[in-house]
């Protein structure tokens, strides 16, 4: 077992679970980064986890085998931030500079 999935296990009974989806209000206050220092594809090592697990078609696109977050189409969701499987969370929520554009 991996120190991380340990203390996820340990822990876990002692954090509130919030859920969010993709259509929360709240959630589109915030948009996902990426840090690539902590991202496994830039570190050499296969992953796809975040854009496999992301609702949202075109939020999280591949360039060169790197994830990038497009913010126009990200919907704050956190589901990619929430299943990185890097030792240090590679994907960080920043509030948007911008309000996003209404849903038509």
């Amino acid at each position: 077992m991996s120190r991380r999935a340990w203390f996820s296990r340990v822990l876990a009974p002692l954090k509130p679970v919030a859920k969010t989806t993709a259509h929360t209000p709240n959630s589109q206050l915030e948009v996902a980064v990426i840090a690539a220092r902590s991202c496994l594809p830039y570190q050499g090592t296969a992953c796809t986890m975040c854009s496999d697990q992301c609702p949202v078609p075109g939020a999280i696109a591949f360039e060169e085998g790197f994830p990038v977050i497009v913010p126009e189409i990200c919907t704050g969701c956190r589901i990619c931030h929430d299943v990185c499987p890097a030792p240090v969370n590679a994907i960080l929520m920043i509030p948007r500079r911008t309000p996003p554009a209404p849903a038509p």
